[in-house]
């Protein structure tokens, strides 16, 4: 019985994953300007860390707003391939379960 809860938890885990991006897209960027930030150290120091304003330069990149993501935060420019990586790479497992998908594996 464990075990099929376990991977139940997993498929659910993945499907939530392959969905996140998407809630960039539906969340809109105006509702994210004005939530406060929930960045711990900048709550304590007053200071902004250097992921300070990722998520709303990520809303904005995905909004189609390059300029606005930039001016939020300017390391969306290797944060956000770097994203997309991994998210096609789990993408790809998901959908070929039977082949495994990895960079770093040696065929030898």
């Amino acid at each position: 019985m464990r075990r099929i809860y376990s991977s139940a938890i997993r498929r659910v885990a993945r499907i939530a994953w392959l969905l996140a991006p998407l809630a960039l897209l539906a969340l809109p960027t105006r509702w994210l300007e004005a939530t406060p930030s929930l960045c711990v150290i900048h709550r304590v120091t007053g200071r902004p860390c250097p992921g300070c304003g990722m998520t709303r330069a990520l809303s904005r990149l995905a909004h189609g707003d390059p300029r606005g993501a930039w001016r939020r935060n300017p390391r969306v420019v290797i944060v956000a391939p770097l994203l997309a990586g991994v998210w096609l790479s789990a993408a790809l497992r998901a959908l070929l379960p039977d082949r495994a998908v990895s960079a770093t594996r040696d065929e030898s």
